[in-house]
């Protein structure tokens, strides 16, 4: 009897440590000469594998995404307090022109 990757009581007993099982299964006929089947775990890791490959890859390309949404949110304020900068200053000087102006005269 094995289970779905192969193993066998007594390797599960044996993998465990578990003398007094392996020694109760031999008693009953268990034979240690069954092994796992490797194709199975093959498959298995192969597939692990991709998936944490696939999830890895996705969550790069997620940070990737909001790093760029972060930085053209940056940009794009960073541009509009310039503009803001720019249309202040023009308003203060013409304010200090214009009074220097009226000073004058």
């Amino acid at each position: 009897m094995q289970d779905n990757g192969g193993w066998t009581p007594i390797v599960w007993a044996a993998e465990h440590r578990n003398i007094d099982a392996v020694q109760y299964l031999l008693s009953k006929g268990a034979d240690p000469r069954i092994c796992d089947d490797v194709r199975i775990r093959i498959v298995m890791d192969l597939f692990l594998l991709l998936f944490f490959t696939v999830y890895y890859l996705l969550c790069l390309v997620l940070f990737l995404l909001l790093m760029r949404a972060m930085i053209m949110v940056i940009v794009t304020i960073t541009k509009r307090m310039f503009i803001f900068y720019v249309t202040c200053s023009k308003a203060i000087l013409r304010v200090h022109w214009g009074h220097l102006n009226e000073c004058r005269l």
